[in-house]
């Protein structure tokens, strides 16, 4: 399952459908097969997607060389051990890109499954 993002003044982003659901719980939606965000919600949605993001540095800062040392110890250990997760504001960063821009453009985000 994929959840599709579009405005018609951006990019489709699209997302695995655990992940599109993780976003849509932390922008404050019902994950669901189809919605809209409306472009004046938009401010607010970026408001809670950032907190979101600040509040998973916040419980996770590690620095680059010490997470380096760690994920070769860890593959030392198990090298069947899963990949390290991507950070949220990674994931982020091309939903937001597509909110600002709908903003911007006084546009409606919709998603789709």
């Amino acid at each position: 399952m994929l959840y599709q993002f579009t405005a018609s003044c951006g990019p489709t982003v699209t997302y695995t459908g655990e992940v599109g659901e993780a976003i849509l719980r932390h922008a404050g939606r019902a994950p669901g097969e189809r919605g809209v965000i409306v472009w004046a919600d938009i401010p607010t949605l970026l408001t809670r997607l950032r907190a979101a993001v600040a509040t998973e540095a916040e419980q996770a800062p590690v620095a680059v060389g010490e997470a380096d040392d760690q994920e070769a110890d860890d593959r030392q250990a198990d090298d069947r051990a899963p990949p390290p997760s991507v950070p949220l504001a990674t994931r982020l960063n091309p939903f937001m890109d597509l909110l600002e821009r709908a903003f911007n453009a006084q546009k409606d985000v919709t998603w789709g499954i």
